[in-house]
């Protein structure tokens, strides 16, 4: 989205500087162009202007006439101007308003990108527990339980006799090389 907006506000802005730029070339035409012609027809509205020959070659009256028309051109060039350039700043300003208004959510993105890398490799190690576990001599339920790569904690022993009924009468008395189902439906307690 930042790349659209950027681009936008980019392509805006280099349409204004061409129109500036076009204005300002088109000023220095109508300036210059009050010092000669033969005697064709121009229309100074349509940026059509005399050389400074044809202005020398005009009629008093009619070189009159078309510098009062350059200067007419003239004002509403420096009025469009003066437009084009008001908004060439207000662009500006809405560029750097965007910007701090980009910034935070990009801290807030980024953020968001590490703590998502955090916990996928969280579930990528709780999918690695082991989902079996093979009773060793002298084991308990509860020493099981409080094993690290188990659940690393002596209460969820119940969960592992619950899991294992089928195979353990009495949570109190567990056989060696007994294989055990280790659930891993993790309570959210």
């Amino acid at each position: 989205m930042r790349g659209e907006w950027e681009m936008m506000i980019q392509t805006k802005t280099t349409l204004i500087i061409l129109l500036i730029v076009s204005l300002v070339v088109t000023m220095g035409f109508v300036v210059s162009g009050c010092g000669g012609s033969k005697h064709r027809q121009i229309d100074v509205s349509e940026g059509d202007y005399y050389s400074e020959d044809e202005i020398e070659a005009l009629p008093a009256s009619k070189r009159s006439r078309y510098c009062q028309d350059l200067q007419a051109v003239l004002g509403s060039t420096r009025q469009e101007f003066d437009a084009k350039t008001q908004q060439l700043e207000e662009t500006r300003t809405l560029t750097r308003s965007l910007r701090d208004q980009i910034v935070p959510i990009e801290r807030e993105v980024l953020q968001l990108e590490s703590d998502i890398r955090t916990l996928n490799d969280q579930i990528e190690e709780v999918k690695a527990l082991p989902t079996e576990y093979v009773i060793k001599e002298g084991e308990s339920l509860t020493a099981i339980a409080m094993r690290p790569e188990i659940y690393n904690d002596i209460d969820k022993w119940e969960r592992i006799f619950q899991a294992n009924q089928d195979k353990i009468d009495d949570p109190y008395f567990i056989f060696p090389d007994t294989v055990l189902v280790i659930p891993r439906d993790w309570p959210t307690d």
